[in-house]
This record gives structure tokens, sequence and C-alpha cells, in this order.
């Protein structure tokens, strides 16, 4: 992973903080003592902690680090990042297809059109979306916007935002609530619906038919050819 920049608002000594267009390969800081030095790589501690899987490493060890110890302030670090290993690639392929062969998804979907998912149908299903997801098929996904942020209601919250291009629309990993999935025309938004819905409502009448077929195990396999496209933004409405 390289980090691109930095952004840190209210936290310890540093109401504001900004340090754009880092160099991949090496940063310098330099400063008198006390100028803040030390809390640019707190702050990078601080999102590690958030990312843990115990969590509440995070709320012990950092909730009182807001601007010059004011608790009430709400603390904000965004990292803007690139996921640029082969390793992270290959996890966010794994997360997508896990993600979209979701079964209480798949069954959901299909209940609503009176039909039902074999287990079957549901392993051919997917033993084929592992097969046809690549890493060149989400290249838009693996440079983002890592952000933290901490207030008294809500306490710690930790999102991934991946930036539509030419859009105000942002595909985001809710890392704070169980890794949900979703796409919104602003990070305050909240999911309607699953990967797997999404999909199926961006595809055409026949092809819909035609993969409802085959997951309820009533048709052959034709539709489970090739995918062409995971642009998942464009999956999702806007609104």
């Amino acid at each position: 992973m390289i980090i691109r920049a930095i952004s840190v608002k209210h936290f310890l000594s540093f109401d504001s903080f900004s340090w754009p267009d880092l160099d991949p390969r090496l940063n310098v800081l330099v400063g008198p003592n006390g100028a803040g030095k030390t809390n640019v790589f707190r702050a990078l501690k601080c999102v590690y902690d958030a990312l843990v899987p115990d969590r509440s490493q995070a709320a012990t060890r950092w909730e009182h680090a807001g601007y010059q110890g004011a608790e009430a302030q709400t603390i904000e670090i965004t990292l803007e990042i690139e996921l640029n290993t082969v390793q992270e690639q290959d996890w966010c392929v794994r997360f997508f297809a896990a993600v979209l062969c979701d079964q209480p998804s798949i069954d959901q979907a299909l209940k609503a059109r009176q039909r039902s998912v074999t287990p079957a149908s549901l392993k051919r299903f997917d033993a084929w979306v592992h097969q046809q997801l690549s890493r060149d098929l989400l290249t838009w996904f693996y440079r983002g916007r890592l952000a933290l942020t901490y207030d008294e209601q809500w306490g710690w919250l930790c999102r991934y935002e991946a930036p539509r291009q030419g859009a105000p629309f942002f595909f985001c990993l809710d890392l704070s609530r169980g890794g949900i999935l979703y796409g919104s025309a602003s990070p305050a938004s909240t999911p309607i619906a699953s990967l797997f819905t999404a999909w199926l409502a961006h595809l055409d009448p026949a092809q819909q038919e035609e993969l409802l077929t085959t997951l309820s195990g009533t048709g052959g396999c034709a539709f489970l050819s090739e995918l062409n496209s995971f642009d998942v933004p464009a999956w999702i409405p806007a609104d």
C-alpha cells in the first residue's frame, strides 16, 4: 500500500494538518521539538488501531486525543491510498467475490421473484464468480480514501471510499459495521441494497431471467460464461 496524502483535523496538537503529494518512496519531516512531527505517526497508528479486529484499542487509546485535549471535538484522519501490491489486490478480488456470492442476499433476491436457489446452482455460481473476477476488473477500487472519524455520539467510524471518476459518487466499504459495502451519492448516504441485488438490477431483462433460471436450478448454465465488466459503481443509481 502507498500512502499518497494525509489529512488530520482536531487530533492532538493538530487543529488542521495536511500533507498532500507524498512521495511513494521517501518523505522527510523536519521541525523543532514540539512542532508535531511525532503526532503525524500517532495519527497513522490511530488508523491502524481502528482497523485491527479488536477495535476497542482505538476507543481506549485515542478517544481523548482531541485537539489540545478537547474531548468534544470530532477527530478526522484521512489517508489517500493506493493498493498497489498483488496480495492486496487479490484480497480485494476475494472480498468482492464473497460479497457477490452472499447467500442471504441471493435468497432474498430470488424470493422477491417467487423463486429459490438450489445448493448445486449456488455452488456453481460461486465457482463462476471466483473464476471470472480478476485484479484487472477492480482497478477502479485500488485507489481511494481511507477515512477515520470519531465523535462522542458515534465513537470511531472507518470507511474506505473509491470515488467514481467524473461524478459525485462514492463507493464505500464501511469498516465499522461488519464490512458493509455500498454505493451512494455521498459518503453520508446509507446502504440500500446488496451487491448482488445491484448487479441483478444492472442486467438487461433477458440476462436477469437467464441468471435467475440458472440460480434456481431450472435451466442450464448458458449465462455463466463470461464477466465482461465489473464496473460496480455503474451498477448503482446515484440517487
